[in-house]
C-alpha cells in the first residue's frame, strides 16, 4: 500500500546523492535523475544511517526534465551532473513555475509515502566519483551544507570491518549446492532472480528488486519471497534491492554486495544487514568457486551499473547463465570467448555500450527483466536487435510486445 500526499507541503531542506541518470523520453530529450536523500530542515545526525528508526528523515527523489532545465535548477553544467554528484535541494508545493518532482518517504515497509513537490532552489554541491568538479555555490548557508554532506559522504562508505575475504566468500558460495535452474521472476521494472535445485526451491538469489514508486504500476499483483540462505548483490540500485523491504525475512539472509559509493538510503540498508552480521562487501576482481565465478565489473565505484558483481554459473546439464545486473556485458570482467547457453539482458532490455556476447553454437534463450508501462521505455529497440543479431531468442517477463502473459521465465536446464 501506499499513500498520496497532496495540497500543502511544508517547505523541507534536503541533501542527496544521485544515483541513477538515464536519458528518457520517445524522442530521448529529457533526463531522469533518482536521489537518495535525507532531510536536513532541523539537521541532523549521521548516526540516522546506523539505525532502524526515523525512516520518514529517508526519501526517494525523481527529478525528469530537460537537461537545459535541469542545469538551470542546479546552476551547473549538465555534464557536471552524474551519478554521484551531491545535491543540496529546497522542496516545496507544487508551484506551477518550479520544476515538479516526485518524492517517496521512507516508511518501515518501505519507500511508499508518496508526494508530488517543487524544487524552491537547487546547488550541485560535489561529486564523489574521479571526476570531482567542486563548485562553489555563493551563499552563507553553503559552506555548513557542503560540511554536512560531505560527512555523509564519507560515512556512506562501506566500513573495512564488513569486507570479506576471497576464501570465506569461495567457502560460502561452494556451499551451495550447484543449481539445476534459473528463474527470472516477473516483479515488473525491477530485477529479483533464483537459482534454483530440482524441486524450484530456491538455493539463493541474485539481486532481490521491486519496482521503485514511479514504476510501481508495472508490479505483480502476487509475488512471495521464499527464504535463502544468501543473497548476491549486482549493484546498490533500488530496483535490484528493495525486496528488503517487501520481505522482512531477506534480512536474515547472508547478503554478499560489491564495494560500491552509497546514498543515505542505501547506506542505511548496508547499515541494518552489517548490525545483524548479515553483510559481507565483495571487493576481488574474480572469485570462482564449485559451481560459477564472480567478477568485479569495471567500472568506477561511483557508477552503479558498471561497477558490481557479475555471475557466470554453471548448471547441473553443464550449461552455462550470464548475470550481470545493469553493466555493460564488456564491463562485466569475463572473457569475451567465454559463452554462455542462457542470458539475462543486461539493464532490464535497456540502453547500453559496446556489443552483446554470443551464446553457445550460435544461438540461446535471454530474457529481460522490464515491467509493461515503465517510465523509462525499457526496451529499447536498438539493444533487442543487437542481441537478437548475434543469435539471442528473447523472452520477456512483463511487456506489452509479450506473445502471450506476463510472468516468470526459466533459463535451463
Amino acid at each position: 500500500m501506499h499513500s498520496e500526499v497532496s495540497g500543502d507541503f511544508e517547505k523541507r531542506q534536503m541533501i542527496g546523492r544521485v544515483s541513477q541518470a538515464e536519458i528518457t523520453g520517445s524522442q530521448q530529450t529529457r533526463i531522469s535523475l533518482e536521489i537518495d536523500a535525507i532531510e536536513i530542515s532541523h539537521g541532523t545526525d549521521l548516526a540516522l544511517l546506523k539505525g532502524d528508526t526515523s525512516p520518514d528523515r529517508f526519501a526517494i527523489m525523481r527529478i525528469s526534465s530537460t537537461p537545459r532545465r535541469i542545469a538551470e535548477v542546479f546552476d551547473a553544467e549538465m555534464f557536471e551532473i552524474q551519478e554521484g554528484s551531491w545535491l543540496k535541494l529546497e522542496i516545496t508545493s507544487v508551484v506551477k513555475s518550479k520544476p515538479k518532482v516526485k518524492l517517496a518517504q521512507l516508511s518501515q515497509t518501505g519507500y511508499d509515502q508518496i508526494s508530488d513537490v517543487s524544487i524552491e532552489s537547487g546547488s550541485l554541491l560535489f561529486n564523489d566519483g574521479p571526476l570531482d568538479f567542486r563548485p562553489f555555490p555563493a551563499g552563507a548557508t553553503v559552506p555548513d551544507v557542503m560540511a554536512l554532506a560531505t560527512s555523509f559522504a564519507n560515512e556512506c562508505l562501506l566500513p573495512s570491518h564488513a569486507y570479506g575475504s576471497e576464501a570465506d566468500i569461495v567457502g560460502l558460495l561452494s556451499s551451495v549446492p550447484k543449481p539445476h535452474h534459473v528463474s527470472v521472476y516477473d516483479v515488473g521494472q525491477a530485477s529479483f532472480i533464483a537459482l534454483n535445485d530440482e524441486g524450484s526451491n530456491p538455493l539463493i538469489y541474485y539481486d532481490v528488486g521491486w519496482p521503485i514508486f514511479f514504476n510501481k504500476r508495472t508490479a505483480p499483483k502476487h509475488f512471495a519471497a521464499r527464504r535463502v540462505p544468501y543473497v548476491i548483490l549486482s549493484h546498490w540500485d533500488f530496483d535490484h534491492l528493495l525486496g528488503f523491504y517487501k520481505f522482512d525475512h531477506l534480512r536474515n539472509a547472508t547478503w554478499i554486495v560489491p564495494e560500491q559509493n552509497l546514498g543515505p538510503g542505501a547506506r542505511r540498508i548496508a547499515n541494518i544487514l552489517l548490525s545483524g552480521g548479515n553483510l559481507i562487501v565483495c571487493n576481488a576482481d574474480e572469485l570462482r568457486f564449485s559451481w560459477g565465478r564472480m567478477s568485479k565489473c569495471l567500472g568506477e565505484k561511483n557508477h552503479a551499473n558498471n561497477s558490481g558483481n557479475a555471475l557466470s554459473l554453471e548448471l547441473q546439464s553443464g550449461k552455462r547463465v550470464l548475470l550481470v545486473g545493469d553493466a555493460d556485458y564488456d564491463r562485466a570482467g569475463l572473457p569475451t570467448a567465454f559463452r554462455h547457453d542462457f542470458l539475462v539482458a543486461t539493464h532490464h532490455g535497456g540502453k547500453f555500450a559496446g556489443s552483446v556476447p554470443h551464446p553457445v553454437n550460435g544461438q540461446g534463450l535471454c530474457v529481460v527483466s522490464v515491467g509493461a508501462g515503465n517510465v523509462y521505455h525499457h526496451p529499447d529497440e536498438q539493444a533487442t536487435l543487437a542481441h537478437r543479431a548475434v543469435g539471442w531468442r528473447l523472452g520477456y517477463t512483463s511487456f506489452e510486445g509479450n506473445v502471450g502473459s506476463r510472468g516468470n521465465r526459466r533459463l535451463g536446464p
